[in-house]
């Protein structure tokens, strides 16, 4: 997926990149950082996705997991628990942009 967000057009840009392990990536507005934290505010786990990049030129959020092919039914079940961290960040910061979720194998 590190491919898929640094081969993108001048108008496609990754706003958040998870590197896989223990810590936690940063979403990106500019060029700040804001930390993903692993629970909200009422105790709930953010379940984070592989990738979400975003796309200024048609105004769109692609929230994207990344799985191997043997595991793309699971990764069709876990994009459908981004809800939070669409809620808490994406669409917080982006309320104008269009959101979509897909799996990449």
């Amino acid at each position: 997926m590190y491919i898929l967000s640094s081969n993108k057009s001048e108008h496609i840009k990754s706003i958040y990149e998870n590197h896989t392990g223990r810590e936690r990536g940063y979403f990106y507005l500019n060029r700040y950082g804001i930390p993903i934290k692993k629970k909200d505010d009422k105790n709930n786990i953010v379940t984070i996705p592989g990738l979400i990049l975003i796309n200024n030129k048609y105004r769109e959020i692609l929230i994207i997991e990344g799985k191997k092919f043997s595991n793309l039914n699971q990764g069709l079940k876990e994009i459908n628990n981004f809800d939070l961290i669409e809620n808490l960040h994406v669409k917080k910061e982006y309320s104008e942009y269009d959101t979509s979720r897909g799996v990449v194998t």
